[in-house]
């Protein structure tokens, strides 16, 4: 089984989403915006590290965004989702 974890960074005066409704709604406005020019590298460590703690079965990308390939871009940027595998 598999889960897949999404992390967005948020807005500085954005509030800490307090239920399942609020954090649907500001991952789509973080879906929304134009991708930052480059990933934050806490989001990016954080799902590195959830990655190795809960590794998949095959060669696939853990981590990922959902944008359009891009050969100028090497690692995902704004959302990350990180597909996690139960052990």
């Amino acid at each position: 089984m598999s889960y897949v974890l999404t992390v967005w960074p948020q807005g500085t005066l954005q509030p800490w989403p307090t239920d399942r409704d609020m954090a649907q709604s500001q991952l789509e406005q973080a879906q929304a915006a134009a991708p930052p020019a480059t990933h934050d590298p806490r989001l990016l460590a954080f799902a590195h590290a959830l990655d190795a703690r809960f590794p998949s079965q095959g060669d696939d990308e853990d981590v990922y965004d959902n944008l359009l390939p891009d050969p100028d871009r090497n690692a995902p940027v704004g959302w990350l989702n990180i597909r996690l595998y139960a052990r």
